[in-house]
């Protein structure tokens, strides 16, 4: 019933970015005059937001902290707190200039974020998009299945599983992925009534 609010902010000389929540009444809810969501050095404006499904927000906006215009990110919980590293996660540094930013959540706790990339023409600019999930990494991370075939004249008692490795195994700070865990069984509506549940192997 509430709103959670996001602005460019001069009130350090350089331009940052705050946010606040109000409650259904429009009364604030973080601390007076707001929380900062990024105040690092030169300007951060153009701030767009969308809900992360978890009563917080994803906000995107145009950062000149590496002398170019880019484009980074943050998440902040239902109290404000920011979820991802201070001042946000960069979302496109590439060369020349990215403005513009907007946001739609992606539905699974992240966000899709497009902007305006003149890193091919500085007079012209081109659409770029990046998806970046609920926990700061970009990218769909999920495992992609590729095939389940069944392991010929065992009785049903073996697969051979093939899929693509997610790319957040190997990704920024996170611990490399070094295996998987497969789990087998069957749905309990497809299950005959003389049919046992196998256990995870």
């Amino acid at each position: 019933g509430g709103a959670i609010i996001t602005w460019g902010d001069n009130r350090n000389l350089n331009s940052d970015i705050y946010a606040q929540r109000i409650n259904s009444a429009g009364v604030v809810q973080w601390i007076a005059n707001g929380v900062a969501i990024s105040i690092n050095g030169n300007d951060q404006y153009g701030p767009s937001i969308a809900s992360d499904g978890a009563r917080g927000a994803i906000i995107a906006w145009r950062d000149n902290r590496n002398l170019n215009s880019d484009i980074y990110a943050q998440r902040i919980n239902s109290a404000g707190g920011a979820q991802w590293i201070a001042n946000g996660v960069a979302i496109s540094t590439a060369l020349s200039s990215q403005t513009n930013s907007t946001l739609v959540s992606d539905g699974a706790g992240g966000a899709i974020i497009t902007w305006w990339d003149y890193r091919n023409d500085i007079l012209s600019a081109d659409i770029y998009a990046q998806n970046i999930s609920g926990s700061g990494l970009l990218g769909d991370g999920s495992v992609k299945i590729q095939a389940v075939k069944d392991v010929k004249n065992d009785q049903g008692g073996k697969v051979n599983v093939y899929w693509n490795a997610s790319p957040y195994d190997v990704q920024g700070d996170v611990i490399p992925i070094v295996f998987y865990s497969v789990f087998r069984g069957m749905r309990p509506s497809a299950a005959s009534t003389s049919a046992v549940t196998l256990s995870p192997n």
